[in-house]
């Protein structure tokens, strides 16, 4: 163990506490952080807050970082989830429901959880309807398309091809909603940070004929 020498010039080694502040820093002197007379106790709170949370974020986050669809929804709970996909040996274009573009929007429940294939025009983290509503400013985020918008969640390869502009596709996945999907995680990231409605957990995807 290191040793070193406390004000007074006794050394902190021993057990033996200080019992003056005369010497300085320059000159050898260690103080302990709690007795540096010029950071009060709320100064050290403040400057030790942002570590305290990163450390409970960092434990959070690893077990939420991506959700596994075979889990049961209050699984969870207290997670902070930042991705989800669906399984394509399980969810994939050989026995997904094909549906309607208007039906998976205005859906009320009866697709939860089915493997669909639905065609749309693709654009970062979301289909459209029509590619004008794609191509917008703040097409995945605005609220005058949402009900012509439906989420994308994938695997980081699968989100990286998606086009930044409208690109029409066929997208296959497991079909849920921001409001029900992750029903007491503390936080999600994606699609529905920003918005809500109807999302894909995708599994595969698939360029359309225009």
């Amino acid at each position: 163990m290191r040793r070193w020498r406390g004000c007074g010039g006794r050394s902190r080694g021993s057990g033996l506490v200080a019992a003056s502040n005369e010497c300085a820093v320059d000159d050898g002197c260690l103080r302990p952080f709690a007795d540096i007379p010029f950071m009060s106790h709320n100064r050290r709170m403040a400057l030790l807050r942002p570590f305290f949370l990163f450390i409970i974020l960092a434990c959070w986050s690893s077990t939420g970082f991506a959700q596994d669809t075979s889990r049961p929804a209050d699984h969870n709970s207290g997670d902070i989830i930042t991705g989800a996909s669906a399984n394509p040996e399980t969810c994939n274009i050989g026995n997904a429901i094909p549906v309607k573009f208007r039906s998976a929007t205005n859906d009320r429940g009866q697709l939860s959880g089915r493997c669909i294939v639905v065609e749309g025009f693709w654009a970062d983290r979301a289909l459209f309807k029509n590619a004008l509503d794609g191509n917008k400013q703040f097409s995945n985020s605005a609220q005058g398309p949402r009900r012509r918008r439906i989420g994308t969640y994938g695997t980081e390869r699968m989100l990286q091809i998606a086009p930044k502009k409208s690109v029409r596709y066929k997208l296959v996945g497991i079909y849920g909603r921001c409001e029900t999907q992750w029903p007491g995680a503390m936080m999600v990231m994606g699609y529905c940070h920003y918005t809500g409605g109807p999302i894909l957990l995708l599994s595969q995807a698939f360029k359309a004929a225009d």
